[in-house]
C-alpha cells in the first residue's frame, strides 16, 4: 500500500491492469469511475476497457514506477512521465491510441503566474485547434487554467473567422456555495454558461424522489473527464482517462490520460454520451424554470406560440450551419462558378 503524503496532491488514477498467469499484461480498465457507490450510482461517468497488450504493458510499466517511488513524484518519475510516447495501433482501420501519465511537470505545484502547459495537455490543445466541425466535452471541477479556457479562445477565434464551430458540454463545478452547481454549456461561442442548475432535488417532478434517494449517497454529480472533437469525421478523436483536463491534474496528482484517434465507434460512442448529458441537464433547467413558473402562478410553457415564430431562435447566426456541419461532415456547399 502507498500512503500519500499530506500535501496538495492526490492519487488519482482509476485503472486495473489485468495480466495472465505469467504475469503478462493482457489489457487494461481505465476511465472516470470511482470504485465505490457514488462513483457507480450516483455520478455520470465512463469506462473503457483496452484489450491490447502494448498499451496494457504502459499501464503496467507505470504502475511499478508508481510503487518504486511510494508517492514522493521524483524528479525522476516526472521525467519518465512527461516522455512523448510512440501511437499504439488499434488495428487495421481502428485508429490508434497514445498514453499520458501524471506527474509530467518539473515543479509539483501549478504557480500562480504564466504556467507552463505541460506536455500532455500541450498535445490536447494541438487537438481542440485542429477541430473542423466540433467540440464535445464533459468535465469536473477542472480548475483554472483547463480545456474550457482553450475551448473559449478558440470559440472567439472562429467566431472573428466566421467559421463555425459546433460545441456543446457541461461541468461540475465545486466553486459554487454549498453544493455542487451543473453548468451548461450549449453555444459555439462560450462567453458564459448558459444554463447553472444546482441541485434536482428540488425539481417537482414524477423522478425527483428518487434523485433525492441518490442524493444521500453523495454529490449527484457530472464526474466525467472527456473531450471529443469531430465524431462524425475521419480524423475523429476522444480523450478520457482520470485527468480533469485541467493544468493542476497533470503538476500535482497522479493521473491517467488516452488520446485516441481515428477510431470512429469510439468518438460516436462518447459522443451520443456528452450529448445525453447535456441534453438530461437541459431538460432538468426547463423543469427547474416550469416548477418556478408554477409557484408564480404563471403556465408553465409560457414560450409556447401557435405561430411558426417558435423556430426563431434556431436561425439567428450560424446555428444551423454548426450544427449540420457537425453532424454531417460529408456535406459541403458546392463551389458556385
Amino acid at each position: 500500500m502507498i500512503v500519500f503524503k499530506r500535501g496538495n496532491y492526490i492519487g488519482y488514477n482509476k485503472f486495473v491492469v489485468y495480466v495472465d498467469k505469467d504475469e503478462v499484461p493482457q489489457s487494461v480498465m481505465t476511465g472516470s469511475t470511482n470504485w465505490s457507490p457514488t462513483g457507480l450510482c450516483s455520478q455520470t461517468n465512463n469506462i473503457i476497457v483496452l484489450e491490447n497488450r502494448q498499451i496494457a504493458e504502459r499501464y503496467y510499466d507505470y504502475w511499478h514506477r508508481l510503487l518504486t517511488d511510494d508517492a514522493n513524484q521524483s524528479a525522476e518519475l516526472r521525467k519518465v512521465n512527461a516522455t512523448n510516447s510512440k501511437p499504439i495501433s488499434l488495428g487495421r482501420d481502428q485508429g490508434n491510441l497514445k498514453v499520458w501519465f501524471a506527474p509530467n511537470t518539473k515543479r509539483k505545484t501549478k504557480p500562480a503566474e504564466n504556467p507552463t502547459t505541460p506536455p500532455d495537455l500541450s498535445e490536447v490543445f494541438e487537438l481542440i485547434d485542429s477541430a473542423k466541425s466540433g467540440i464535445l466535452f464533459l468535465l469536473f471541477s477542472a480548475g483554472a487554467p483547463s480545456i474550457l479556457h482553450h475551448l473559449k479562445a478558440l470559440s472567439e477565434r472562429r467566431l472573428k473567422a466566421n467559421k463555425p464551430l459546433f460545441v456543446r458540454g457541461a461541468v461540475s463545478d465545486t466553486r459554487t456555495a454549498r453544493e455542487f452547481a451543473t453548468r451548461v454549456y450549449n453555444d459555439s461561442v462560450l462567453t458564459a454558461p448558459n444554463r447553472l442548475i444546482t441541485g434536482v432535488g428540488g425539481i417537482r417532478d414524477p423522478f425527483s424522489i428518487w434523485e433525492r434517494e441518490l442524493e444521500r449517497l453523495g454529490h449527484a454529480v457530472i464526474h466525467d473527464k472527456v473531450l471529443v472533437i469531430d465524431p462524425f469525421g475521419r480524423d475523429c478523436a476522444v480523450v478520457t482517462g482520470s485527468h480533469n483536463l485541467g493544468f493542476k491534474a497533470s503538476y500535482s496528482n497522479d493521473e491517467n490520460l488516452c488520446i485516441i484517434k481515428g477510431n470512429r465507434p469510439i468518438a460516436t460512442a462518447f459522443a451520443a454520451h456528452v450529448l445525453d448529458v447535456v441534453n438530461h441537464y437541459n431538460w432538468r433547467y426547463k423543469l427547474l424554470n416550469s416548477a418556478s413558473s408554477d409557484r408564480r402562478n404563471q403556465s408553465a410553457f409560457v414560450k409556447l406560440d401557435q405561430t411558426d415564430s417558435w423556430q426563431d431562435k434556431y436561425f439567428p447566426g450560424n446555428f444551423l450551419q454548426s450544427r449540420d456541419l457537425f453532424f454531417f461532415p460529408q456535406v459541403r456547399k458546392k463551389k458556385t462558378r
